[in-house]
């Protein structure tokens, strides 16, 4: 009759379990049961996906109805709350874990309006358990307030070029996990091989508890034996290893009794050896499964799986060039960079286009990815160990100062994600190396103080190779520790004669060690102006083609192309001129995953297969007739004055020969013409105009030019609209011409304002004529306009001659508009111009005192010079 009793209380516990998933589960699941069991493969826990119908708010009070998970752009916090049921008999039989898949960036969890606790997310998995008091029979209510980054965690993801849209909310999954009272919370595992068809594996099993005061009640019957402490508890492990998809076992241990209290967690290891194996690699993903089981006698308590695949690499010589070997074979990189982003859902992928993704990269012959911008979705870690494709990941941080990498906030947050990385992927067959960054400049001690600080985390848990990507123009590179380096160009325009040298040049900086290449190119959308224009798809294939031959020639380790598919930047975009400017668009496929004829490209190379035939076309860049029409009509008007009005002709020498008599006339109330100077100022403010428009959109395609804009204009919508100008010349040397021209006004309104409060005798026409005529000097600009885009094409360094040009005219109107300004108003010139000085010196110090504190100017700027510059 007691077995009876059991039997019928575990019936109605497993049905209980099943009402609680289909309940849990029945709208809008997001994952299938293959994927639950791959992300908690186990048979006696209870997992079901959270996904569904969410309640949202940004302030608890306006509350709307939202499926999760989904990808949020917002800067403040955002509210989650849904209702989870949990039938009668469940409670006390489990303890209960909510599962995150990933967040961005810190979450506060609430269950039953208790609060459980804040964890950083930054998209890698997590585990909160839920106290057991705090769960009731039948509804439950979660809330989850989920917080953006702040500080300079979120100013190391937005102020780069071509940082990816960061989202926040519940951007994966979420899990409910029951696990029994004991359970198994963690296995980590090494191998050790000794030859192609036997191993060694050792595992360190965490077995962690609640109360076992309710699993010993579940244990105890009258045909079971005796347990005499209810405070601890005697348990069984075992470890097998069995073949995936025949469940051949390979090898086993013996069972091991263990004790286990309350609240505890102990760890004990168990070796087996292994032998009849198959070697994992990308041509033969061989898998296997690690399964641990937890027993009191002949009852399961608890198993859990986990996915192994035996397979070795390392660094080393091979025929006196450095290399990578894979099971003692060499292996070159056939890498794609890969970025969670799909066309409508931002950074929330499906497992079915996860799944996809990976097919088509199978597809393309990649045999690695390397991850970026967050930690990756456990799926594809999955889909990745059985395809055999190799996985890099990357640390978030990219073109960032080495100073404000080595800043405490940043190293204690990469430090606590590198650590989280290695708990969750260390295991996985496919992860081969873990990167500490892309383009930082190691020219200062602040990043081998960073890097240290990571390394020794690394290299203490976890045997995996550690690499970073150094940019161009770095002088020296610090290599200690690191077991392969990367090498990324961000220059754009150059030849490919030049990047090759560089890359020669980083090889002999770093010590032997193996090298590759990190390239791609963005390009405008449905541009086929055959190769020969360098923002068409067809330049991005021959880049694609002549920088691969590149690493092969100079005996590279490999290549990885940026990227796989495009994604929704942070900031605009100048170089690519595309209409919707948050898209990059260096993707071999677009958004929606359409393959450009880069994808066949490189196709052919990754596969060695005939390379497709790529049109050149026969584009070149010309100079705008704008500019020289505008600038011969200008110049034409200037000399009708000049030889039309002997007065203006005097004017304008005087002016510029003679100032003070210049300014004591209109003082003195002697008669300048209002027309001819209002027609000067729209000649000096037109040759501005054509100026300043002919070397923005000559500098349209440059990263130097985007990057000193990131600077300056920090507003993302202000920057947009000024890169849309600068690629309409027309449009652009309008606006330009009429800020100048409205400029003279409001410098003509300050002066008024001066002279009232002065109480001295001046008009509003001679405010103006001041400041129109103290802009003189920059009709100097007027010729140089006329041809400046030609000269910059025949010899690009006389940019710096233009650019120190216009600064020296606009140094020396202000110059001449305070020494007006003393004449007009009788006020000493040194007076005046220590004023005028100390104004502006006020003006630069607030300035850049703001964009350091919000921006970090100085160290951004320093890396402009050095790397950006270079």
């Amino acid at each position: 009759m007691k077995k009876f009793m059991k039997n019928k209380n575990w019936k109605f516990i497993t049905l209980s379990a099943k009402l609680f998933m289909l309940f849990i589960t029945h709208s809008n699941a997001n994952l299938s049961k293959e994927a639950i069991n791959t992300l908690m493969p186990s048979e006696n826990r209870y997992v079901a996906d959270l996904s569904g119908n969410w309640d949202y708010s940004l302030d608890m009070n306006d509350w709307n109805s939202v499926n999760i998970p989904r990808s949020e752009i917002n800067d403040n916090k955002v509210i989650y709350k849904r209702i989870v049921k949990i039938p009668s008999g469940m409670t006390d039989n489990y303890s209960w874990q909510l599962y995150f898949l990933g967040i961005d960036h810190q979450v506060e969890v609430y269950w039953n309006e208790q609060f459980i606790g804040r964890y950083v997310g930054a998209m890698t998995p997590f585990f909160v358990r839920i106290p057991e008091k705090s769960v009731r029979n039948d509804a439950n209510e979660i809330r989850l307030v989920v917080f953006p980054a702040e500080g300079k965690i979120k100013q190391i993801r937005s102020q780069q070029l071509n940082s990816r849209q960061y989202f926040t909310g519940l951007l994966r999954e979420i899990l409910i996990v029951g696990t029994p009272h004991v359970w198994i919370s963690d296995i980590k595992y090494r191998t050790k091989i000794k030859s192609t068809d036997n191993a060694d594996l050792t595992a360190d099993i965490s077995i962690s508890s609640t109360d076992v005061k309710n699993l010993i009640k579940k244990l105890v019957t009258k045909d079971s034996i005796n347990i005499k402490t209810k405070d601890k508890l005697n348990i069984n492990i075992s470890m097998e290893l069995k073949k995936r998809g025949t469940n051949e076992i390979i090898s086993s241990t013996n069972s091991k009794t263990l004790t286990i209290e309350s609240d505890r967690t102990i760890i004990e290891g168990l070796t087996i050896n292994c032998q009849g194996i198959n070697l994992w690699s990308p041509e033969f993903p061989e898998m296997y499964d690690l399964i641990v089981k937890i027993k009191r006698n002949d009852f399961i308590i608890d198993d859990y799986k986990v996915e192994i695949g035996f397979r070795n690499i390392v660094t080393a010589e091979n025929a006196g060039k450095p290399a990578l070997l894979l099971n003692g074979q060499v292996i070159k990189l056939k890498g794609i960079s890969y970025i969670e982003d799909y066309f409508g859902n931002g950074q929330t992928l499906s497992e079915h286009q996860l799944r996809q993704d990976i097919a088509q990269i199978k597809k393309l012959g990649a045999n690695v990815i390397e991850t970026k911008f967050s930690s990756p979705h456990p799926l594809l870690v999955h889909f990745c160990n059985v395809n055999g494709i190799m996985l890099m990941i990357d640390l978030p941080l990219y073109n960032v100062p080495s100073k404000i990498a080595n800043y405490d906030e940043i190293k204690i947050y990469l430090q606590n994600l590198a650590k989280q990385n290695i708990f969750i992927y260390n295991n996985a067959p496919s992860v081969i190396a873990w990167g500490l960054g892309i383009g930082i400049n190691e020219d200062e001690s602040y990043y081998k103080n960073y890097t240290e600080s990571i390394l020794k985390i690394l290299a203490k848990e976890s045997e995996k190779l550690k690499y970073k990507i150094v940019p161009n123009g770095n002088s020296q590179i610090f290599t200690e520790g690191f077991d392969l380096i990367g090498f990324a160009d961000i220059r754009k325009k150059i030849n490919f004669s030049q990047i090759s040298s560089e890359f020669v040049r980083i090889q002999e900086l770093i010590n032997n060690k193996p090298l590759f290449m990190a390239f791609g190119d963005e390009i405008q959308i449905n541009n086929h102006n055959g190769y020969s224009d360098p923002l068409s798809l067809e330049f991005q294939a021959y880049s694609i083609l002549n920088n691969y031959k590149i690493v092969e020639k100079n005996h590279g380790v490999g290549s990885i192309i940026n990227s796989f598919n495009d994604y929704l930047q942070n900031k605009p975009s100048l170089t690519t001129n595309n209409h919707n400017k948050y898209i990059n668009t260096g993707g071999i496929t677009d958004r929606k995953r359409h393959e450009r004829i880069s994808f066949n490209t490189l196709q052919s190379l990754f596969n060695n297969e005939k390379e497709p035939i790529l049109n050149a076309g026969s584009y070149s860049a010309s100079s705008p007739m704008i500019y020289l029409v505008v600038g011969i009509i200008m110049a034409i008007i200037l000399v009708l004055l000049i030889n039309r009005f002997k007065r203006f002709r005097e004017y304008m020498f005087r002016s510029l020969l003679r100032p003070y008599n210049f300014y004591a006339d209109i003082r003195d109330q002697r008669i300048i013409s209002s027309v001819q100077t209002l027609i000067l100022g729209i000649i000096i403010s037109v040759s501005v105009g054509i100026f300043i428009s002919s070397i923005l959109f000559y500098y349209k395609e440059s990263e130097v030019l985007e990057y000193l804009l990131m600077l300056i204009l920090p507003s993302n919508s202000i920057r947009e609209f000024f890169y849309s100008l600068i690629w309409m010349p027309e449009v652009s040397l309008l606006l330009i011409s009429v800020i100048s021209y409205l400029l003279a006004f409001f410098i003509g309104w300050i002066i008024k304002i001066i002279a009232i409060f002065s109480r001295a005798r001046v008009f509003w026409s001679d405010c103006m004529t001041i400041s129109i005529w103290a802009a003189l000097p920059s009709l100097i600009l007027l010729p140089f306009a006329i041809i400046i885009m030609r000269l910059i094409v025949l010899s690009p360094g006389t940019v710096w001659f233009f650019i120190f040009l216009y600064f020296f005219t606009a140094i020396w109107t202000i110059t001449r508009l305070l020494k007006s300004i003393s004449v007009v108003f009788d006020i000493s010139s040194k007076r005046t111009y220590l004023v005028g000085a100390v104004f502006f010196v006020l003006v630069i110090i607030l300035s850049l005192a703001y964009y350091q504190v919000e921006y970090s100017f100085f160290e951004y700027w320093a890396y402009f010079s050095t790397i950006v510059l270079s």
